[in-house]
């Protein structure tokens, strides 16, 4: 472990509530990870703690069902998991071809390809693969606030356009977050022409809307009539400006083989 971990593993470690931040850190660590089974040591790098903690927090979310495991050593989130914690209806699709099909729409398009999670105002990363792209900018929080608001966002305004009615007014009546970029769409009319745009086109595109520095591309995953969730494609900021057709054509494909897994 480096100096630096353990230096912030010393510092989490003081004061009241130190034991959720840690708890906090080693789930949101998940998000930071390709795929969806990892081990202590790896949680505890993306996380900054010792692998000590990091087991000790791992084995404690077991207890309540925050995290799963197996004798493989390996954990993954479990249905207690906080980013389950919004109830919906949505399903997940079968974990080993969706990541199958991200990794295709990486090798395609070179950019870091995510599958988000439809839990009814917010949208939660499931699945990553970023191959050989430079993601160091996208922690594990960054790519969380990417669904914090279905109207912000590529992903977010996939997901809403076939939304049911009821939420996509729950959605416009929620008041903007005030960190929300220059580019955020701030009228209700306008949004509402852009979700119409979205369900005629199949996908959304965003540049540098959520993350400096990373252009978007998404297209709603839907079963039945249901929107689950969406496939999020990140490239450098003004690729989607030169590219999108071809950006464009290989998300929608991906969430199109994504379907097939429910």
């Amino acid at each position: 472990m480096s100096t630096s971990s353990k230096s912030a593993d010393q510092n989490q470690n003081k004061g009241p509530g130190s034991s959720h931040r840690i708890a906090y850190r080693v789930e949101a660590a998940f998000l930071g990870l390709s795929g969806y089974r990892h081990t202590p040591t790896t949680l505890a790098q993306v996380a900054g703690v010792s692998v000590s903690t990091a087991h000790r927090a791992l084995k404690e979310g077991c207890e309540v069902g925050t995290y799963d495991t197996d004798k493989s050593g390996e954990y993954w989130l479990g249905g207690a998991s906080a980013m389950w914690s919004m109830s919906s209806s949505s399903r997940l699709p079968a974990p080993a071809p969706t990541q199958a099909a991200l990794v295709e729409l990486h090798r395609i398009t070179g950019g870091a390809a995510f599958y988000y999670e439809n839990k009814g105002l917010a949208a939660v990363p499931r699945h990553r693969v970023r191959g050989d792209t430079d993601v160091s900018s996208l922690d594990g929080f960054a790519l969380a606030a990417v669904g914090n608001d279905l109207r912000i966002g590529a992903t977010g305004r996939a997901i809403l356009a076939h939304a049911s009615p009821g939420i996509q007014r729950q959605a416009l009546a929620r008041p903007l977050p005030h960190d929300a970029a220059p580019g955020a769409i701030r009228s209700e009319d306008e949004l509402l022409a852009c979700l119409e745009g979205i369900r005629a086109r199949g996908h959304e595109v965003g540049q540098e809307e959520c993350i400096p520095g990373w252009d978007a591309v998404a297209a709603p995953v839907l079963y039945g009539m249901t929107v689950q969730g969406a496939v999020l494609l990140l490239v450098p900021a003004g690729h989607v400006a030169r590219r999108v057709g071809h950006l464009a054509v290989a998300t929608m494909q991906a969430a199109e083989s994504i379907n097939t897994f429910f």
